[in-house]
């Protein structure tokens, strides 16, 4: 098993930024963990990990699906643009 690489802080605060802007766009579509997942196409325990910030290097496969998923852009994901008007709608 391969070991975590320490981050600085910088690098820090932007990760786990996209673990709180993560859960706030999914909540504010009114979708549950399960509901993001489907969405998505990927696991529970992958949006779990990602909004515990238990998975700080997310691929960037993992963060198009979720983009896509919730109608977002990848910079609004990463903190780089407000997130626009996300309807609250269920898959």
């Amino acid at each position: 098993m391969r070991k975590p690489r320490k981050l600085n802080p910088a690098a820090l605060a932007l990760k786990s930024g996209f673990a709180r802007r993560l859960r706030a766009a999914r909540e504010a579509r009114g979708w549950s963990q399960e509901e993001l997942a489907l969405a998505a196409g990927l696991s529970v325990a992958t949006i779990r990990n990602l909004e515990q910030f238990h998975r700080p290097d997310p691929r960037l496969s993992t963060m198009l699906s979720l983009a896509d998923a919730l109608g977002a852009t990848l910079d609004a994901l990463a903190g780089r643009e407000k997130f626009s008007e996300i309807p609250a709608t269920n898959p």
